[in-house]
């Protein structure tokens, strides 16, 4: 495992840790500069330089929810210079939302870390009327089809908390995918599309500048950067629980040396309360603790379990 051989016990080849030494890691991320997801991949890369002194860089792959640069980390050479920083759309949402996926998560990937836990804020112009979350169902109950949700593409965590919105409500709204989560956004700060689930940490400060409107969070708890936002579950909508969160993979039969190496820097990252402390101010939750095998029961667990969510919403193979 070229990439990480610098990490490992001196015993390993010396020559060919030199040789990793020049190359940098690189981190796929699929989403778009400034996302939730962006700042944490970002934040990572730089404490893994520093601590490993090994260079890591993120490359933005936004786009068709996820997977195209997901499908790029599938096909990067597995020689470990490629490592792919996913949200959870792309894990364990997309493998039964779409007929087909240029990658295949558990064939193609180890898991690494599961880093960040990201609440979701149902957002929506200033000026729309609906102040809170009956609002927007007596709204889309008198006007069906009408009323516009945009997600950052199909099969992304917020295009599926919309779906679950709409079943568990009985209503019906028009989805608007983008290519990625800040032209979504800005387009609900423009008033274009109406409404959106978004990551809390990429709509805090619009909301604080009063440039969008929070009528709810997603989870079940409310969220310490927002706590004046009730949950859906206790707003209106009973039962309501969704959120995103981000995880780091290399590809398919990475040294097992060389995924707890980076399992147990990225937790020590993750870990400090001042750290903990940055991230909720921010609308995320991290995550620091789980060892590789929990990772990957918890990935497992997920694409059961959110797999099962999409099939009895009528979505699987939709797209």
């Amino acid at each position: 495992m070229a990439g990480f051989l610098l990490a490992l016990p001196s015993a390993l080849p010396v020559a060919v840790a030199q040789d990793a030494s020049t190359r940098p890691v690189n981190i796929v991320l699929p989403l778009a500069a400034g996302s939730s997801g962006d700042f944490v991949a970002r934040l990572i890369v730089r404490e893994l330089t520093a601590r490993l002194h090994q260079t890591f860089v993120v490359e933005n792959r936004p786009g068709a929810g996820a997977v195209i640069g997901t499908g790029a980390a599938a096909r990067a050479p597995r020689e470990g210079q490629t490592l792919l920083f996913a949200p959870s759309g792309a894990l364990v949402i997309n493998p039964t939302l779409y007929k087909q996926l240029p990658y295949d998560v558990m064939r193609d990937f180890t898991p690494i870390a599961h880093t960040t836990d990201v609440p979701l804020l149902l957002v929506t112009h200033p000026s729309n009327p609906a102040n809170n979350v009956v609002d927007v169902i007596a709204a889309a109950r008198k006007r069906p089809g009408v009323l516009t949700y945009a997600s950052s593409g199909h099969g992304a965590s917020n295009h599926l908390a919309g779906e679950l919105l709409q079943r568990l409500a009985g209503i019906s709204l028009i989805h608007v995918p983008y290519r990625d989560s800040t032209l979504s956004l800005n387009d609900v700060v423009t008033g274009r599309v109406q409404m959106m689930f978004s990551d809390a940490g990429a709509c805090l400060a619009l909301i604080g500048a009063g440039k969008l409107k929070a009528l709810a969070v997603s989870t079940r708890t409310r969220l310490a950067a927002a706590a004046e936002v009730p949950p859906l579950h206790e707003a209106g909508v009973p039962g309501f629980d969704s959120k995103s969160w981000h995880m780091l993979l290399g590809p398919a039969g990475m040294p097992d040396e060389a995924v707890r190496r980076l399992n147990h820097e990225i937790n020590a990252v993750l870990e400090p309360p001042e750290v903990q402390q940055q991230f909720a101010v921010l609308g995320l939750q991290a995550v620091s603790g789980p060892r590789p095998e929990e990772v990957q029961a918890f990935l497992a667990t997920e694409m059961q379990r959110v797999g099962d969510v999409i099939r009895q919403l009528g979505l699987a193979g939709s797209q």
